[in-house]
This record gives structure tokens, C-alpha cells and sequence, in this order.
């Protein structure tokens, strides 16, 4: 199972932080949201792409305006 797991991770394109991502980034902080720096980051990432971001981070993640999350965990 976890070798499944861990060949299926490694075809998934990996998204770097990039030029987007910082005009996104940008935006959120002069909205004055409370995030940690990471999140802050991950957010803008998903924003700038429009892509679903994956997370049991409701709490935090939910305050992002325009930012589509799902959590499979549930």
C-alpha cells in the first residue's frame, strides 16, 4: 500500500513559488489575513494556479477569500 502511495506521489507535478505566486502572496498580506508564513505561501500558490488545494486546515485556510479547498480526510 504505501509503495502504491509513494509511486503515485511521484508523477504529480511539483509547483514552484514563482512571480504569480508573489503577486498573489502580495495581495493576501494587504488584506491583514492571519496566516502563517508557509500557508501564506501555499495559499497564494493554489490562488495564482486555480487549483484545489488539499487540506484538513479548515480553521485557516477557510479565511482566504477565492481560495478552493478540499479535505479527502473527511
Amino acid at each position: 500500500m504505501m509503495v502504491r502511495l509513494v509511486n503515485d506521489f511521484k508523477v504529480l507535478p511539483l509547483v514552484s513559488f514563482d512571480a504569480d505566486a508573489a503577486t498573489a502572496l502580495s495581495q493576501l498580506q494587504a488584506k491583514r489575513i492571519q496566516l502563517a508564513r508557509m500557508d501564506s505561501r501555499i495559499a497564494a500558490i493554489a490562488l495564482s494556479r486555480k487549483l484545489v488545494l488539499l487540506t484538513r486546515n479548515h480553521r485557516d485556510l477557510g479565511k482566504v477569500p477565492g481560495l478552493l479547498i478540499e479535505d479527502w480526510t473527511v
